[in-house]
């Protein structure tokens, strides 16, 4: 993960994080997609598919309250987003 921090810049490395859980979830290991979409949120928290994905896979596991938080995040990150910049 070091060489890929170097070569990447920050949303360009959640992008390949996120694209990384997908493929996880893809080939049934939701600990590991987990992960991935954690470190994408991690690296970049501006980030809003890292969000929906992991907001997923709670929902797959059938954990709505741990889906719902992470469904908030993403919520966060667009009324952050569509606040007026201060002068």
């Amino acid at each position: 993960m070091t060489i890929c921090k170097k070569l990447w810049r920050p949303g360009r490395l959640s992008e390949a994080l996120n694209n990384l859980g997908i493929l996880y979830l893809r080939t049934r290991r939701p600990e590991e997609a987990k992960r991935s979409f954690e470190e994408s949120i991690r690296v970049a928290p501006a980030y809003d598919q890292a969000y929906l994905n992991l907001a997923r896979v709670f929902a797959i596991e059938g954990n709505r309250e741990k889906s719902k938080d992470r469904s908030s995040g993403l919520l966060n990150n667009i009324q952050i987003m569509r606040r007026p910049k201060k002068n």
